[in-house]
């Protein structure tokens, strides 16, 4: 695989555009996005590279449109104009986010979250998406549907009231958006029509976000004053240390010149005295 990273934007949200080189990618248009799609890697622990490729190499592209880290990098490994292959019948008309080494919501890192709730918020505003599901929720509905078509399912009864109570009894969905974000569908709606929880976390990131970022201004700040304290320390040593060498070899030339001028008075007086005797 030879891979290449750049960095590229959602508005304000920072994303890492992971591209393998080597393929070339025949993507198919996504024209009319209506829902997201959120999957789980596993726990099993792989790179995010190491995740790409398989993905590549089982599906002749990558999977999903977006991976997020434990450490809430984004990575962005599709187009948002091109379709994945991420969920069956569903990937003409949706976008697919993977969760990077993890299986269930407790293993989710704020970090993490705190991206989703970014990515999520932006795609639900860019093509006004509502709905939000994971991977295994929709299974599960394909397979009540199925069992619905088959005949093996009591009809007339709510199909998402039996998928919910189906989930819950047998506890497939793993990754459950209620528990990860607290959101879910309709439920995500009004949580945020109803509180403005949502809003009011990513406000308060935001602004933890933009403490931290004056905090280090602040600092670089003292420190660039320090950095020009303690050079104006160094040259006022080395000007004291340089005026010192300067005194002390100006000491030793005034020392050295009174001597010499000791010598040439002695020198002196000694020859007018031997003038004066010789006039006798």
């Amino acid at each position: 695989m030879v891979f290449k990273q750049f960095s590229v934007y959602l508005k304000d949200l920072h994303a890492i555009y992971l591209l393998d080189t080597k393929y070339k990618f025949d993507f198919k248009p996504l024209k009319n996005p209506q829902l997201i799609v959120i999957h789980g890697t596993g726990d099993i622990p792989v790179t995010v590279n190491d995740y790409y490729t398989k993905s590549v190499e089982e599906l002749g592209q990558p999977k999903t449109h977006f991976i997020i880290n434990s450490k809430g990098t984004i990575y962005q490994t599709l187009p948002i104009n091109m379709i994945g292959n991420h969920i069956q019948r569903r990937n003409e008309y949706s976008f697919g986010i993977s969760l990077h080494n993890i299986i269930t919501s407790k293993s989710a890192t704020q970090a993490m979250k705190y991206s989703l709730i970014k990515l999520i918020d932006i795609l639900k505003e860019e093509f006004s998406i509502t709905e939000i599901k994971t991977h295994k929720e929709l299974m599960v509905e394909d397979v009540l549907e199925l069992m619905i078509e088959l005949g093996l399912y009591p009809v007339g009864e709510d199909i998402h009231h039996s998928v919910d109570k189906y989930k819950n009894k047998e506890e497939l969905d793993k990754i459950d958006v209620q528990k990860l974000l607290i959101l879910n569908g309709k439920q995500l709606e009004e949580y945020i029509s109803k509180s403005g929880n949502l809003e009011k976390v990513v406000r308060f990131r935001d602004d933890e976000i933009s403490k931290l970022r004056s905090e280090i201004a602040s600092k670089d700040s003292v420190w660039a004053e320090r950095l020009r304290n303690l050079e104006k320390e160094k040259i006022a040593e080395k000007t004291r240390e340089i005026e010192s060498r300067f005194e002390e070899k100006q000491n030793k030339l005034e020392k050295e010149f009174s001597l010499y001028r000791i010598e040439l008075e002695k020198e002196y007086q000694q020859k007018i005295v031997d003038v004066q005797n010789a006039l006798k």
